[in-house]
């Protein structure tokens, strides 16, 4: 069994529905597969795709990785789900009629399937909408509260801004989520500890780092949830496009973090930091054979609206200094004597 992370964010108003009735689904409507996951890269382009994206990979992991049996994660705001994946991926016209009776949208449309193009439109609205292809799922549990059940590292993970991701690392934890919840036993010590704490170990970080050591303790932070590798990238590397402070990568998981690290007091105002690491991802990845994560870490307490706008287009992940403090204390603080 594989445990999957599953983001629902493309066309959320139908997909929240769909999935209510055990219907999992992802975008990329113009796709049309031919010999499988052999011909996948040649299929992509030939579906008018006219890059090779790593986004490309969310939709191979749904079409060629999700089987029956395996688990997938589903993050919704401050809860969670936990579904078993019934079937294998199928094109959105392969729905029954059972499936599409009475669906209505968020806003009370009704959701039907278009026999001239065999994509899904809603009614009073003649556009197409972009839902690709489905998987069969059934609920273990539901609206599962993450402060309260998921541990640090299943609470990290759900962080990741990717369409979905092979969480197959973390099914213990996981699974113990679930059992949790269905015990109704949530992790009540570490967060009474937490709300103790966090603002006092904020406060003596930024009084008493600088912005080297800010980027040394970010580092170590990787170090402790076992990156692979950790690079500092040279400022004068040859012919680069933008910047990254920190490179991380798992291997495992075929992922690489990149991240702009910011030390300064306040609201992060700029969206300097968001523009380089985005030109610096697109540098160094260009061949896309591993999933890219673009953080920015601010030691600031907020971003302005601004930057929180560039950062969802840019689908970049902004990290607030105290946001950060309390994904330190969740993992541990031995060790902090070495920054």
């Amino acid at each position: 069994m594989k445990v999957f992370l599953h983001r629902i964010s493309h066309h959320a108003e139908i997909s929240y529905p769909l999935l209510d009735r055990n219907i999992l689904t992802i975008g990329w409507c113009d796709f049309n597969s031919t010999d499988g996951a052999a011909s996948f890269d040649e299929d992509f382009e030939n579906s008018g795709y006219a890059k090779l994206s790593r986004s490309r990979w969310g939709l191979y992991r749904f079409l060629f990785e999700m089987q029956p049996d395996d688990w997938v994660v589903v993050p919704s705001w401050q809860t969670f789900r936990v579904y078993k994946v019934e079937s294998t991926a199928f094109p959105v016209n392969e729905l029954q009629e059972s499936d599409l009776k009475g669906l209505e949208d968020w806003h009370g449309r009704q959701v039907y399937l278009d026999n001239s193009t065999n994509l899904l439109k809603c009614s009073e609205d003649d556009k197409i909408i972009d839902l690709g292809f489905c998987i069969r799922v059934s609920l273990l549990e539901k609206d599962i509260p993450r402060a309260e059940y998921a541990d640090a590292m299943l609470a990290s993970r759900m962080k990741i801004r990717q369409t979905n991701a092979d969480i197959t690392d973390l099914q213990k934890h996981v699974e113990e989520a679930v059992e949790a919840f269905r015990l109704k036993c949530p992790i009540k010590l570490s967060s009474k500890i937490m709300a103790e704490v966090e603002e006092s170990v904020y406060g003596i970080i930024t009084d008493y780092l600088t912005p080297d050591k800010w980027e040394q303790l970010i580092r170590l932070y990787f170090e402790k949830l076992g990156a692979t590798s950790i690079e500092i990238p040279a400022k004068n590397e040859s012919s680069k496009e933008g910047d990254s402070d920190i490179v991380a990568t798992f291997e495992a998981l075929r992922t690489i973090y990149y991240v702009q690290a910011k030390f300064h007091k306040g609201v992060t105002e700029s969206d300097w930091a968001l523009k380089q690491v985005d030109a610096y991802t697109g540098w160094k990845n260009e061949t896309g054979e591993y999933s890219t994560v673009m953080w920015v870490i601010s030691s600031a307490e907020d971003f302005s609206e601004t930057v929180k706008t560039t950062a969802k287009e840019k689908d970049i992940q902004l990290i607030s200094g105290p946001e950060f403090i309390r994904m330190l204390l969740e993992n541990g603080i031995a060790r902090f004597d070495e920054i």
